[in-house]
């Protein structure tokens, strides 16, 4: 009977912690990440500049390998 117990209580525990991230996923993080956005003027600026360079130099590793080993070398370096 007390392992029956046991089970049922980290069954019960699993689901309140998955019902606790799912409120966080769907009303805290949203929140969290919209005021950010808001508030920090360089946040959309660098991120957006970031994922170009990101994707120019993954673009450029794959179409012209023989250029983007070195800037891949140089890229991990950093």
């Amino acid at each position: 009977m007390p392992d029956d117990i046991a089970k049922k209580m980290d069954i019960v525990a699993e689901l309140r912690i998955r019902q606790y991230f799912d409120h966080f996923l769907e009303e805290i993080l949203p929140t969290i990440l919209e005021n950010h956005e808001k508030t920090c003027p360089y946040g959309r600026q660098v991120s957006r500049l970031k994922w170009s360079l990101i994707g120019a130099a993954t673009t450029l590793v794959i179409l012209v390998p023989t250029i983007g080993k070195p800037l891949w070398a140089l890229i991990v370096k950093l």
